[in-house]
């Protein structure tokens, strides 16, 4: 496995989407995706308060990507400048070759592939950029919509944490080599 090399940070395009680093101008952005009622009922995170607090969120996640410790993208739609959502590679364990992978998408603009095509392009970033062996992600499992999307992709039923399910997905390239 490639150890994390995010300088220049990998720019990921898809038919409708780039998926880039935050810079400040998203905080607007950042500070809704962390204090939308409708976004956080899933996710246990800090909930931002202020301005101050989404900027300095874009500064720990950019303090992250300096030291090459996660991948962190924001999802903007092509030919507009907010991000709708964000997507990452984090708790990178270089011993066994994997990585945790989570996202958000504003519900504005879920239901219309947008996190099918970000998940995606970071699977492939992951396992072949990356060679990641795995790829997990911890779900609640009453968020059935983010369960739908993982098992769309090949992601599978791996065990249970706390009020979590966490699933895997294997890289099929290390297993074609493999077998």
């Amino acid at each position: 496995m490639q150890r994390l090399n995010l300088n220049p940070f990998p720019v990921l395009e898809t038919e409708r989407l780039l998926l880039r680093q935050l810079i400040n101008d998203d905080a607007q952005e950042i500070f809704i995706h962390r204090s939308d009622k409708r976004i956080l009922e899933f996710i246990d995170i800090p909930v931002a308060k202020s301005m101050a607090d989404a900027l300095a969120f874009i500064g720990k996640i950019n303090n992250f990507i300096a030291a090459n410790e996660s991948a962190y993208w924001g999802i903007q739609l092509k030919g507009r400048q907010e991000i709708i959502g964000s997507i990452c590679l984090w708790n990178v364990d270089y011993v066994e070759e994997k990585a945790e992978t989570g996202y958000v998408l504003h519900p504005d603009f879920q239901g219309k592939g947008y996190m099918q095509e970000s998940i995606t392009a970071v699977i492939k970033f992951g396992f072949q950029k990356l060679n990641l062996n795995k790829m997990v992600a911890e779900v609640r499992h009453d968020n059935l919509p983010s369960i739908k999307l993982l098992r769309r992709n090949g992601f599978v039923f791996d065990s249970v944490s706390e009020d979590c399910e966490i699933y895997s997905l294997q890289n099929p390239l290390q297993e074609t080599v493999a077998g």
